[in-house]
């Protein structure tokens, strides 16, 4: 039998009076702040590794965008009205302004996540690593805390062969491609819905939706793009890096286009996602957090995609919170680190975590009486070689964001007044740039990347890849994947064999030989 009664900021009521049906904005702010800060203040006598059993704690669900730009969001403002619903459910909530992803790529952000922890600390950071269980994860703390835990994700790197599946009762990975979208794992998810619960849940979505390739219809092409056309639709397979000169600015407009009608589509299908979880009465008492892992590159400093060094671009993300307890209408100016994410959830909901993070818990900027109180805290996106050595570093401070590449002097740029990071005003601000490079080289002398242990044996993930994908296949998908990314798997199949199986040895070599044809690898 477990005590009844509510935790952390978000005030519940009692389950007699619990309503199906009511509607996300109405429940995202009938609760008052103060009550719930009783609740929360009934925690500070604790330990550390103590656990509130209490079936009446708020749920929890958390969605990553992936691959999702801030400034395509209405609420960061965008002009377009790409994101309705997005902009809705901000409105009804907490905006943190400067969200700053740790990584440029899905996998170290996605365990930046879900541990607090910046890449240089969790270690992941090459696609030949998994996380090796130094910290508990959120699914983790959470399933300690008798909620129900569940994911759904789109695969690739989202994955239980990363190591993602640990903590979580339910793990929802099916997809045809590896980067799956909302409406392939959709029915299952509404099933999951449907069942009835004796506890509350902490429910995990990610989704590939408008990551490469861009494949929006025709119809929503034109919704963004006035005069589309089927032709432009080839143009949703761009290749990475430096398009050359066959990417002229209408080219590169085309392609941009197709990335916004994938956010309008994506926009979209949440909603009325959003609806099936309301009509099943699970976002009454629920805590709902939106964010996503790194952005895309339109050539903003000669790059397409990302993977790449951490401008403003590839590491501001979104970060929304919505539910009960939490000031209407507030937002928080930061900068705010994608880390903070775990040790903010767990402070509102008000469940112990006995995990080391890097990130802060910002839950008490929630009530919105001073929302523009964040300490004065640098905030950093990271790039690790294959090494384990910075090859770029950015860190954001106040107005202020320095770009450190190995190689290069540090560039300077003022991030309210220049958001794309165009203008770098090193030689003009001497004092701001020997700031933040002193504060740079702190980072970098007590921040040795730690090396997550990876699998001593030839990936699963790239097992499964050579098991199932022909050299025709192989091509069309590895031409969807970042150029850093795919050096990485060429490496690691390079160093990693598969002695006991002739074949997979066999298929590994012609992998190899097709990663160099492609001109992802160079001749030893």
């Amino acid at each position: 039998m477990r005590p009844q009664g509510s935790n952390g900021i978000i005030g519940v009521e009692p389950p007699g009076l619990m309503r199906r049906g009511s509607r996300i904005m109405a429940s995202a702010h009938k609760f008052r702040f103060a009550g719930s800060l009783l609740a929360a203040a009934a925690l500070s006598g604790c330990g550390q590794g103590d656990v509130i059993r209490d079936p009446y704690r708020a749920n929890v669900i958390v969605l990553s965008l992936d691959t999702l730009r801030a400034d395509r969001l209405g609420v960061y403002g965008n002009q377009d009205g790409l994101t309705p619903f997005l902009d809705d459910l901000a409105e009804g909530g907490v905006v943190m302004d400067r969200c700053i992803a740790s990584a440029t790529w899905t996998l170290p952000s996605h365990w930046t996540l879900f541990l607090g922890q910046h890449q240089s600390s969790h270690g992941v950071w090459t696609r030949s690593s998994t996380y090796d269980g130094a910290q508990p994860t959120m699914a983790e703390v959470f399933q300690a805390a008798d909620y129900e835990t569940a994911a759904f994700v789109g695969g690739g790197f989202v994955s239980s062969e990363f190591g993602f599946a640990s903590g979580f009762d339910t793990f929802d990975e099916q997809s045809r491609s590896g980067l799956g979208e909302l409406m392939e794992y959709l029915p299952r998810l509404e099933e999951w819905v449907a069942r009835p619960r004796a506890h509350p849940f902490f429910l995990f979505l990610q989704m590939y939706d408008v990551h490469r390739p861009y494949t929006p219809a025709l119809e929503d092409l034109a919704l963004v793009r006035p005069d589309a056309s089927l032709s432009d639709l080839d143009h949703g397979k761009p290749p990475q890096g430096i398009p050359g000169d066959a990417w002229d600015p209408d080219t590169l407009g085309i392609t941009e286009s197709l990335y916004d009608a994938e956010v309008r589509v994506l926009d979209t299908a949440l909603k009325d996602l959003f609806s099936t979880l309301d009509e099943n009465g699970l976002l009454d008492n629920t805590l709902v957090v939106v964010t996503s892992d790194h952005g895309e590159a339109f050539m903003e400093h000669g790059w397409l995609g990302h993977g790449s060094r951490p401008y403003q671009e590839l590491v501001h993300i979104p970060w929304i919170l919505s539910g009960p307890g939490l000031a209407r209408g507030t937002r928080v100016s930061g900068p705010v680190a994608l880390a903070d994410i775990e040790p903010t959830i767990m402070g509102i909901v008000g469940v112990p975590d006995p995990g080391e993070r890097d990130g802060r818990d910002l839950s008490s900027l929630m009530s919105g009486s001073d929302p523009n109180r964040v300490a004065d805290k640098p905030v950093f996106a990271e790039m690790i070689g294959p090494e384990g050595s910075f090859d770029a570093l950015a860190v954001h401070q106040g107005e202020w964001t320095l770009l450190r590449v190995e190689g290069k002097a540090d560039s300077l740029f003022h991030t309210d007044l220049d958001p794309l990071q165009q203008h770098n005003l090193a030689a003009k601000r001497p004092r701001a740039l020997q700031h933040l490079s002193k504060v740079a080289d702190q980072w970098i002398r007590t921040h040795t990347p730690r090396r997550s242990a990876g699998l001593a044996a030839l990936h699963p993930f790239l097992r499964r890849v050579l098991e199932q994908k022909s050299p025709e296949e192989f091509e069309d998908w590895i031409t969807s994947h970042d150029p850093i990314e795919a050096q990485q798997m060429g490496k690691f199949l390079e160093k990693e064999g598969t002695q006991e199986d002739d074949q997979l040895e066999q298929r590994r070599l012609q992998l190899i030989r097709q990663l160099h044809d492609l001109g992802y690898l160079e001749d030893n």
